[in-house]
Parts: structure tokens; C-alpha cells; sequence
């Protein structure tokens, strides 16, 4: 017989729950970026992160890390990831789902039989046509990268008809991401940055004009991945984020704990309640740990809430080990 003990738990990472506000800061970043970010030095033979691969099926994707930095004293960088797959999106009645210019998605069988919002530009005033908004089939991951990238990019005019934040040049997004992701998106950490770092109040005014993102607000989580050895705990964050002028809505139901109240005049759910019934119920509700409260650090050797079917074994039972889940 050969045995060995199991060895004693121990959390060597801080992990965090419940609703944060927070900027982003860096967009796929390289090792040393990262590393310098966090106050440290690559080591030697750390790995180059790497945003393009093949799936366990075989399929080609891409990726896309936005780390964000929450806007409280010494928490850590949390990350929204993204992927995306080269084929096209149906529903589970093989409708096919299409993308217009500005980021909005929509399931339809037929292009000609989609809603006059989703394919027009309207006069904010007269509500008349101004113009068609160009629209294509939507490919794997596209959607989910859209609904960030409005809340994320909050001064944007919409309702423009110049205004195109979809990826417009597919063959060059899947053939070389480092370089899209360098051209069309990390210009917009800067300029934030650029005038967040700005001093004088002139100077300020006049950065602003090129700044088109802002704070967002999400909720924190914590995976648990378990096999028979261990127990693996992963820092994340729930998908939907909230921008702009939702992020105080957000707080203030968080606080309140009101979500149910959340509804319009028509009787229809308002924003705040969707998303707290998409976090709480049905199919699709959020597995991970999480707690609908402000952000906070959670020790895990005491944590008991937990959402769904989600289990957290006794810490004792298991070696636990922390992973900072860097992309």
C-alpha cells in the first residue's frame, strides 16, 4: 500500500463577491503589461498570453480580455472575457440571429421580416426614417461582445447613422487579433486614461472630446471547479454589465434590495429586474457564488451561500488551490 494525506487548505488569493464599479484598464494585454501593471516582474520563462487557439471541437477562435480595476482599495483586476468562433448563430428554432451597425442583435428567419428599430435610423424628434442601418448574420460570441461594448462605451451617439461599433473587418479580426484589438479598441483606454490623468480643468475639457467609455458596474463571483484531488476557486464576474447612467440604478437596487419594483408603466420589467431575474431564476440563472450586496472580500472557508445546485465542499475534505484565472 502507498497513501499519502491530503494536504491542509489554504486560500493564498483574495476572492470577491457582490456588485463593483470599475474602469478598464487594459485590453489582452502581454505578460510584461500585465505583470508592471500589478507592480511586478515577469519572470523569466512566463508564458506569452495568448488570444487565439482552437477549441476542444476543433473549432478556430479568437478572444478578447477586457481587465477592469474596481474602483475600491486594493481590489484586484477582474477580467470579462470573450470568444469568438467564425460561424453563424441560429436559435434553438434555427432562426438565424443578425447584428446591425450600432451593436444590436436579433433573432429573425427572414432579413426582410426583422423590426423597423433594429434595421432603421429614426429622428430622435419626428421618429421619421433617416437612414438604413447595415446589418449582416451574426457569427459566434458577437452579441455578448456588443451589449459590453454599449454599456462600456456610454457617450456614444447611437442614433447616428455614422456610428459603426461592430467588427467591420471579419477576415482581419480572425486572422491577426492582436493587431484589431491594438488599432480599434486600446486607443479608447488611453484617451480615458490620458484624461483621467489630466490636471487642469482646460485641459480636461479638451481631452474629453475623444473620450467615448466610462465607469461600469457588474457583480463580482467566485467558480468552483472540483475534481478528486482539489477544489480550483477561479475570481470572476457575471456577464451583463450595467453603464453610464444605469450604474447608479444599479447600486441603488443593490442597496435597496427593490428589484421587483423595477417596472414600468406598460407592466413590463424594467432593466434593473431583468437582470435580477436572469441572475436568480430559470434555466439560465447564475451558478457561480455570488451575493447581491456591495463588493466585498468573502473568505471562502466560510462562505455558505451559494446560488442553484452549486456546491462548495468543506474545505478540510479537499486541497484547495487558488487560481488567478489571468486569462
Amino acid at each position: 500500500m502507498n497513501i499519502t494525506k491530503k494536504q491542509e487548505s489554504g486560500f493564498s488569493q483574495k476572492y470577491y463577491v457582490g456588485a463593483f464599479t470599475g474602469r478598464v484598464v487594459m485590453i489582452n494585454p502581454t505578460v510584461q503589461e500585465l505583470t508592471e501593471y500589478r507592480g511586478a516582474t515577469p519572470k523569466d520563462d512566463a508564458k506569452e498570453i495568448n488570444y487565439s487557439g482552437k477549441t476542444q471541437n476543433g473549432d478556430e477562435f479568437v478572444s478578447i480580455h477586457f481587465y477592469i480595476q474596481p474602483e475600491y482599495l486594493d481590489a484586484p483586476l477582474l477580467v470579462r472575457k470573450f470568444m469568438f468562433i467564425d460561424k453563424p448563430v441560429e436559435s434553438k428554432d434555427k432562426a438565424p440571429q443578425w447584428v446591425n451597425q450600432v451593436g444590436m442583435a436579433s433573432y429573425c428567419a427572414n432579413k426582410r421580416d426583422l423590426a423597423d428599430w433594429f434595421t432603421d435610423f429614426t429622428d430622435f424628434n419626428t421618429k421619421e426614417k433617416i437612414a438604413d442601418k447595415e446589418i449582416r448574420q451574426a457569427f459566434q460570441g458577437e452579441s455578448k461582445f456588443y451589449e459590453f461594448l454599449t454599456e462600456w462605451m456610454s457617450s456614444v451617439n447611437y442614433f447616428e447613422p455614422s456610428t459603426k461599433i461592430w467588427i467591420d473587418d471579419k477576415k482581419k479580426f480572425f486572422n491577426n487579433i492582436d493587431k484589431y484589438v491594438k488599432e480599434q479598441y486600446q486607443p479608447l483606454v488611453k484617451a480615458e486614461k490620458k484624461w483621467l490623468d489630466a490636471t487642469d480643468k482646460e485641459t480636461r475639457a479638451k481631452l474629453a472630446e475623444d473620450v467615448y467609455t466610462g465607469v461600469i458596474a457588474g457583480l463580482a463571483t467566485v467558480s468552483c471547479k472540483e475534481s478528486s484531488e482539489s477544489v480550483k476557486y477561479y475570481q470572476g464576474v457575471y456577464d451583463s454589465f450595467f453603464g453610464g447612467k444605469k450604474v447608479q440604478g444599479f447600486l441603488n437596487n443593490v442597496r435597496t434590495q427593490l428589484w421587483r419594483k423595477d417596472v414600468k408603466k406598460n407592466g413590463k420589467d424594467g432593466i434593473y429586474l431583468r437582470w435580477f431575474k436572469q441572475v436568480t431564476e430559470g434555466e439560465y440563472q447564475l451558478k457561480d457564488l455570488y451575493e447581491l450586496c456591495i463588493f466585498k472580500e468573502i473568505d471562502l472557508a466560510n462562505f455558505t451561500q451559494y446560488s442553484n445546485e452549486t456546491f462548495i465542499p468543506p474545505v478540510e475534505e479537499k486541497q484547495t488551490v487558488a487560481n488567478e484565472d489571468l486569462y
